[in-house]
């Protein structure tokens, strides 16, 4: 017996659509605006233990890329004896970025070691 999508997560799907640039500049400025919101509140020391997002530190000319630096999760993770669960937890990810018609790569993450997790998406018709 296979599970349902709730009607939602069509609907997103067809409105996230990275194979268009517009969508691109769009999902880029949310990462920018939380960039700007995170780095005044980290820097004001209120949000504690958070992500700090550098964007497009490696240029990248096609798709949104950014990274981001430092994970609470797999922070919490190390400190409570869950590292077993940061392979599926990073993994949700990947489902996201097929939910957006787009594929995901990346090279690092914290949760194997890294200090920062790096994202670059491209369209699915781009790769």
């Amino acid at each position: 017996m296979s599970q349902q999508l709730p009607k939602s997560i069509p609907v997103f799907s067809s409105l996230v659509d990275l194979n268009k640039p517009k969508n691109q500049q769009r999902l880029r400025a949310r990462y920018e605006k939380y960039k700007a919101i995170s780095d005044e509140k980290l820097d004001r020391g209120e949000w504690g233990n958070s992500w700090r997002i550098e964007m497009n530190p490696h240029v990248r000319e096609k798709g949104v890329a950014f990274d981001l630096v430092g994970c609470p999760l797999a922070d919490f993770a190390k400190k409570h004896g869950y590292t077993e669960i940061m392979p599926v937890l990073c993994g949700f990810d990947h489902l996201t970025a097929g939910l957006m018609h787009a594929c995901l790569f990346r090279a690092h993450t914290v949760a194997t070691g890294s200090t920062r997790c790096d994202f670059r998406y491209l369209g699915d018709r781009e790769v």
